[in-house]
């Protein structure tokens, strides 16, 4: 995990958590378990949701609480609740296989996966630039 998130460190230096998550406190077990155990625990059951409400309506609302997610209180509700929001890639992929047909299905899957993953790397360096001209506009 070091090497995925440079910054992980310099932010929970900030915060003052830095020594648990080395010395294995509770928190870090929350930090690092949080977000991946409520992704796979609700894979599954929003793939079903959806199909009941409507893919459209539960990935948008998904959206939505995703977009809320930073705004709550406290760093570990945050790390939850995203991670029960990223979930809603199970409505995304199934949306795909409803509107492909089987000759592209692999194709736009594919499409959509490597656009997930490089919307990943830049995301986290671009947190990381931004965190580097915060902390030194703070220091």
């Amino acid at each position: 995990m070091i090497w995925v998130i440079p910054s992980l460190f310099a932010f929970l230096q900030g915060y003052g958590l830095f020594a648990e998550l080395i010395s294995g406190g509770q928190s870090s077990l929350v930090y690092l378990v949080g977000f991946a155990a409520l992704l796979v625990l609700n894979w599954r059951r929003f793939g079903s949701i959806s199909d009941r409400w409507g893919r459209r309506k539960v990935l948008l609302t998904l959206l939505a609480l995703g977009a809320v997610a930073p705004l709550l209180p406290g760093f570990w509700t945050y790390r939850i609740f995203s991670g029960i929001c990223a979930a809603g890639l199970a409505v995304a992929f199934a949306s795909i296989g409803d509107r492909s047909g089987y000759e592209n299905r692999a194709q736009n899957m594919g499409i959509v996966t490597a656009a997930t993953l490089v919307g990943m790397m830049i995301g986290l360096f671009l947190g990381f630039v931004f965190w580097e001209k915060t902390r030194a506009t703070i220091a």
